[in-house]
């Protein structure tokens, strides 16, 4: 069960046809810590720069409306 104030958020958030959820923005620091990771492991040798294979689209995927 959430609490109003949560409810109420994720409500407004809907409505404003702003699709964030609080999943979306763990995800978000998720992917980011990752690729902080990554980057971490590029500059020191260990892991080469090309990006992995689902990475490619993920710019497109960000800004495509939720159904």
């Amino acid at each position: 069960m959430r609490s109003g104030g949560q409810w109420k958020r994720s409500r407004r958030l809907r409505f404003s046809g702003d699709h964030v959820t609080l999943k979306d923005l763990q995800k978000r620091c998720l992917k980011r810590k990752q690729e902080e990771e990554r980057l971490r492991k590029v500059s020191e040798g260990k892991e080469s720069e090309k990006p992995r294979g689902g990475e490619k689209n993920l710019e497109v995927r960000k800004y495509r409306a939720k159904p």
